[in-house]
């Protein structure tokens, strides 16, 4: 999906091992206030984060410090995808 649309991919730090970090569109790893400026910024910023089976841990987020726009974020997982607040 990524590559189809020219699309950047961030992962978290448990789910690091999924994206090949060689991929030249992988920007890199969020956790939050922990993540390099531009992956932050790319993640908090960005128009749409499309999260795939990832888990808001506080190592995930950087102790709990990411800024993820929820009205924004599409986030899915096996059992539903939560669309700005609304579970399907």
């Amino acid at each position: 999906f990524a590559s189809k649309y020219n699309l950047p991919v961030a992962s978290t730090l448990l789910g690091k091992t999924v994206i090949d970090e060689n991929d030249p569109l992988f920007y890199g790893v969020y956790q939050g206030k922990m993540s390099l400026p531009e992956v932050a910024n790319m993640i908090e910023n960005g128009d749409c984060l499309i999260m795939l089976g990832g888990i808001l841990s506080d190592v995930d987020t950087g102790i709990f410090t990411a800024k993820l726009n929820h009205g924004h974020k599409i986030f899915v997982t096996a059992s539903e995808i939560i669309i700005d607040g609304q579970s399907y």
